[in-house]
């Protein structure tokens, strides 16, 4: 008869105690799933601005895609590059960064094609111009100017496929 008195409440204490630590387990499986869910979500929404960016200083670097593509998006505030570069940096892989990165390097070498190009068609005498432009004739850096658009637009592919498959939209490469 003390049995009864002790086993019932031990066994309703126990199944008690199981009850609460898999709640308690589940709740946090849960939050960890909309944890990463909101993750993902930001981090896609980031995704989208790079592309957005992307396209507006690809625009601004190759004067014939505004021409071939349409009308001329308004450029962006300086106040919007910084953010998209924040929440890049808080939000976006190694990869996408690594590969945007090299995707402003060779819009930054087109810009400055672009402008020796330029000062030279108006005689301005160029400062700054480096050894190998100053061997090339204009046209041969126009040759060069169109090599590194081509670069650019597989830059931009890649980009775009890289966080394709980040997203879950392109199978991850092995």
């Amino acid at each position: 008869m003390a049995w009864d008195w002790v086993v019932a409440p031990v066994v309703a204490g126990v199944v008690g105690l199981a009850g609460i630590a898999s709640t308690w387990s589940i709740g946090l499986r849960d939050r960890k799933i909309r944890s990463e869910e909101r993750k993902e979500q930001r981090r896609s929404e980031v995704y989208i601005d790079l592309l957005v960016q992307v396209s507006h200083d690809i625009i601004d670097a190759i004067p014939l895609v505004g021409a071939i593509g349409g009308a001329v998006p308004q450029p962006r505030k300086p106040e919007d590059g910084i953010l998209l570069s924040a929440r890049l940096e808080a939000f976006g892989t190694r990869e996408v960064r690594r590969r945007y990165t090299a995707l402003l390097e060779e819009i930054e070498n087109i810009r400055g094609l672009r402008a020796t190009i330029d000062r030279r068609r108006e005689g301005t005498p160029l400062v700054s111009e480096s050894e190998v432009t100053q061997s090339l004739s204009t046209d041969e850096l126009w040759k060069v100017n169109r090599a590194g658009w081509q670069d650019l637009l597989k830059l931009r592919d890649e980009l775009t496929d890289q966080i394709r498959r980040e997203l879950g939209e392109l199978p991850m490469s092995t």
